[in-house]
């Protein structure tokens, strides 16, 4: 995967191990403008270790010149909600490694967002109003699309709606897990979905949220 003009902005006294390995440019910060390490980057990736690390991430947004990530010391849903609301495309654990770095890569490369798996249905008012500009807007679930799946994919479907991880959805329909798994292996590719979290912001009536945002676990 092409990494050119991919930049990482982080304190001086942190980098991650993967980093050095994936990324071409590290750099610290220090007094200079932020512009200075951000010309010519298509997409800078942001340590909260970096101090004011809010503030910068707004500077960065002013000069609109690229996309942000940021990459939290220690992610919280509060803290992610204040990262998108200043203009980041991505939000993940400054500690992932290659593969969850190429998935959030393709994600925001792709005109999308991307956040942990865990903290989706948390984040699903606030991607709202950032796409449609009206936090409670919903469009409503095509239902010929539905018919199409069996009433125990429908069942299923509900269950991923409520946010119920597969071991909880297999408890409470009296199935295994592995029939579970397959189960929505047929309903994403009925409904033409990526994954989980598509599936679950689309049960929630967020159609047009489904097809921008990426999550992982």
């Amino acid at each position: 995967m092409s990494l050119d003009h991919h930049r990482v902005l982080t304190s001086p006294t942190f980098t991650a191990p993967a980093w050095p390995g994936y990324f071409d440019s590290v750099i610290q910060l220090g007094a200079e403008p932020v512009a200075d390490y951000t010309r010519g980057a298509t997409l800078i990736w942001l340590c909260t270790a970096v101090k004011d690390w809010r503030q910068v991430l707004q500077d960065i947004q002013s000069t609109g010149s690229a996309g942000v990530v940021v990459m939290a010391m220690a992610p919280t849903p509060q803290e992610a909600r204040e990262a998108f609301a200043l203009g980041a495309r991505a939000y993940i654990h400054a500690l992932a490694g290659a593969p969850l770095l190429d998935q959030v890569t393709t994600a925001v490369q792709a005109g999308g967002y991307w956040l942990p798996e865990t903290m989706m249905l948390q984040m699903i008012g606030t991607f709202d109003g950032l796409l449609s500009g009206t936090p409670d807007s919903h469009t409503d679930i095509a239902t010929d699309e539905l018919d199409r799946l069996t009433p125990r994919e429908r069942e299923v479907c509900q269950e991923v709606k409520s946010g119920n991880a597969n071991k909880v959805i297999a408890r409470n329909l009296g199935i295994t897990e592995r029939t579970v798994k397959e189960h929505l292996s047929r309903v994403f590719s009925k409904l033409g979905i990526r994954d989980r979290v598509q599936l679950m912001l689309y049960m929630n009536g967020k159609l047009e949220l489904a097809e921008s945002v990426t999550g992982g676990g």
